[in-house]
């Protein structure tokens, strides 16, 4: 009985740090995401990659100035995301679904399914809100850590920070050193 609830244990502890894991590595590397998606495309007649974006230094920063590709990037990290909650939810809901776990797994498993699903309400609503304030391209992310917003801008000013800070604060009490603000766009 210790040993399933042990590797249920594991199982849970596993899952959220993947859901970690790949929110940072999403965010942290979108730029070289965009680069990895143009270049996923270009083949040589033979099947082989070509190289010629590769031989550009900033060739990410040049795909995510086109306006197309800034909405692109956006629509695709949500998708990632979206890809990523259900995956997670399908997992916990398997776990739940197991014969010979305590309640008290049950209750655990529960509770990470319910945050897991306040914090994509969460992500939703801050994305319109702040799309609904004139802000394009938004992407939430809400973790255990804090908030990160990717937003379509050159520069984010002060007085955007502050809307948008506001907006996430209001729907997920993340105080504004834990929110993190990254512009989209790289001129």
């Amino acid at each position: 009985m210790k040993g399933r609830r042990l590797k249920n244990q594991l199982m849970i502890t596993a899952l959220v740090l993947m859901i970690a894991v790949g929110g940072f590595l999403s965010f942290h590397y979108k730029d070289k995401g965009l680069l990895k998606t143009a270049m996923g495309g270009l083949k040589k007649e033979d099947g082989k990659q070509t190289t010629e974006l590769e031989d550009m230094e900033d060739a990410g920063e040049a795909v995510a100035t086109s306006g197309s590709a800034a909405s692109d990037y956006a629509a695709g990290a949500r998708l990632k995301r979206e890809q990523s909650h259900a995956k997670v939810k399908e997992e916990l809901n398997k776990l739940l679904k197991k014969s010979g776990i305590s309640k008290e797994e049950k209750k655990e498993i529960t509770k990470k399914l319910v945050l897991l699903t306040t914090n994509q309400d969460a992500e939703t609503a801050i994305e319109n809100i702040l799309e609904a304030k004139g802000f394009q391209n938004v992407v939430v992310s809400v973790g255990e850590e804090g908030v990160d917003v990717v937003v379509d801008l050159s520069v984010v000013e002060e007085k955007d920070l502050s809307k948008i800070q506001e907006v996430v604060n209001r729907k997920t009490k993340c105080p504004p050193e834990k929110i993190v603000v990254t512009p989209l766009r790289v001129e």
